[in-house]
């Protein structure tokens, strides 16, 4: 068949029997998607190693899957996923307290997923109705291809490399969130419980890359987070904060003057990013999340394995 999962117009059936036989597992099992989605997954031809297309000069169907970048909202996910830290904007409306009529009432929730983006346009497109920190998720969903127009599928996306990803990934504010080393993420917790640099290096690599390090790479991070290591955990002296109350911006006060001030500051604590943690020394805390950031920022971080 065609090489895309949406390309079944017209297309030349390459393994007719394979079919057939998919189909009546299909039909047999009560026309469980979940049973034949096992049944690909787990074969040997599906767990091979991905092989890059463009270096092979025969074909090669069903010797293995071809290597691809993840769509723009599974980098999204995984960057908050490898990392451990949570993926949360502000609740998807421009009217948080409901002033409007029912019909025209609209509330997302916050987006824990990057799938549950949508435009966030408002009327004049007016800064003080501006979500920050959904904004910042955009951002790096646009860059890789997601549209918030939905007027066509989803597999008709541009899909090539461009300027703009690297540059969103290496400097947008949300990699400076996800990689940052808080109190609630999976990268503290494994630098509060490696043993020695060596260990923390190898739990970062499998964590985010999913393979061990190279010596190479190993001597290269080690030689980054050796010195201060001994002494990096310290007790932490004051507690996070709960962030300040101050009311929000909606419909009803949205063209009064504090709306726009009280919006810029909020767009510059979402610049800033999450608190650190204070139990990691703040010397050797910066360079860990150096260490991270430079690792999600691999180009085979954003590759499929």
């Amino acid at each position: 068949m065609s090489q895309t999962t949406d390309g079944w117009y017209e297309a030349e059936c390459r393994n007719e029997p394979l079919l057939d036989y998919l189909s009546r597992e299909f039909v047999s099992s009560g026309y469980d998607f979940k049973h034949v989605a096992r049944l690909i997954l787990e074969s040997r031809t599906y767990q091979r190693k991905a092989i890059d297309r463009a270096s092979w000069k025969r074909p090669l169907v069903f010797t293995a899957p071809w290597q691809r970048r993840m769509t723009a909202e599974q980098i999204v996910d995984s960057l908050h996923s490898v990392t451990g830290s949570a993926l949360e904007t502000e609740p998807i409306t421009f009217d948080p307290e409901a002033s409007q009529k029912v019909e025209k009432f609209l509330n997302l929730g916050p987006a824990r997923r990057a799938w549950q983006l949508v435009s966030l346009a408002n009327e004049r497109d007016r800064p003080s109705l501006s979500l920050p920190k959904a904004a910042a998720v955009v951002e790096c969903l646009e860059a890789f291809g997601w549209r918030a127009s939905r007027q066509s599928p989803v597999t008709h996306r541009e899909s090539e490399a461009n300027m703009v990803q690297p540059g969103v990934i290496a400097n947008g504010y949300m990699t400076g969130w996800a990689t940052r080393l808080t109190d609630q993420s999976l990268t503290t917790s494994l630098a509060l419980a490696a043993e020695s640099p060596e260990e923390l290096v190898q739990q970062l690599f499998l964590a985010i890359l999913t393979r061990e390090p190279t010596a190479a790479e190993l001597e290269i991070f080690t030689e980054q987070l050796s010195e201060g290591f001994d002494s990096r955990v310290q007790e932490q002296s004051n507690p996070p904060q709960p962030p300040p109350s101050r009311g929000f911006v909606t419909w009803s006060n949205h063209f009064s003057v504090e709306a726009n001030a009280l919006m810029r500051e909020v767009e510059r604590e979402v610049a800033a990013g999450p608190a650190p943690t204070q139990r990691l020394a703040a010397q050797w805390r910066k360079r860990a999340e150096d260490a991270v950031w430079a690792l999600v920022n691999a180009p085979e971080f954003q590759i499929l394995p």
